[in-house]
């Protein structure tokens, strides 16, 4: 059953993928092109950190898919030469920590990935991450299923909550396309289902670490994934 649903997950997002233009104007996935712009940057910085070539990412083909900016730096990848006096003019106008500690995490996982993928064309390594992002549900499903497992001690049920979740029009939606909504999805769950382990079944050194991880998590992928810290004390206590 759990392999029914996962086929079922993976089948659904595939025909996302596949289907949705990259093109802002033709359907595209919202704001998909902001992330994977700052994802190419964090693939510039990896490079820089670890002394090794950096890749030739195309990040100026970004625009033949955006109609919504006038140069790349806009979509977070920050290249004086290809837009010239840009940073200097916009350095005072970007949020606090956009891109720094919110969301972070997530491109810096998009851009290891970018790292790792052969020279390439912009189109193909937006379809590459698209599949990570697949990758990024199928973890959440397990995370969902361990759950309702957890509560229900039931196989049935717990495939039922987990296909109500990965299934979900709204959420196989989110979960195929380069954005930070599907990983903060996980880190939620993670913290989740750490905190009721600890409720249920007591302290325990590799419980308390992941339940760390899993905060550490929502503060680097989308600082709205914080909110259910209330639930996690009560859970606590």
């Amino acid at each position: 059953m759990v392999l029914g649903l996962l086929l079922s997950f993976v089948s659904l997002c595939g025909l996302r993928v596949g289907a949705t233009p990259i093109e802002d104007n033709q359907g595209g996935f919202p704001d998909e092109l902001f992330h994977f712009g700052r994802s190419l940057q964090s693939t510039v910085n990896l490079a820089e950190v670890m002394s090794i070539p950096e890749p030739d990412l195309n990040a100026e083909d970004l625009l033949n898919f955006s109609t919504r900016v006038d140069n790349v730096c806009e979509l977070g990848f920050q290249d004086s030469d290809l837009c010239p006096n840009y940073l200097e003019s916009k350095s005072g106008d970007l949020p606090i920590g956009s891109g720094k500690v919110r969301g972070g995490g997530v491109y810096l996982l998009h851009g290891l990935i970018q790292l790792m993928v052969s020279e390439s064309d912009i189109q193909s390594r937006i379809m590459v991450a698209r599949i990570f992002a697949i990758c990024i549900g199928i973890a959440l499903i397990y995370v969902v299923y361990s759950m309702a497992y957890l509560l229900f001690n039931d196989g049935r049920l717990a495939i039922a909550s987990a296909a109500l979740v990965g299934l979900m029009p709204s959420v196989s939606n989110i979960l195929s396309a380069v954005s930070t909504e599907g990983p903060a999805l996980l880190a939620v769950g993670i913290l989740l289902l750490a905190s009721a382990k600890i409720a249920i079944r007591g302290y325990s050194v590799p419980r308390l670490l992941v339940l760390c991880f899993g905060i550490a998590a929502c503060l680097f992928t989308k600082m709205t994934a914080i909110v259910p810290l209330p639930i996690v004390v009560l859970l606590l206590l």
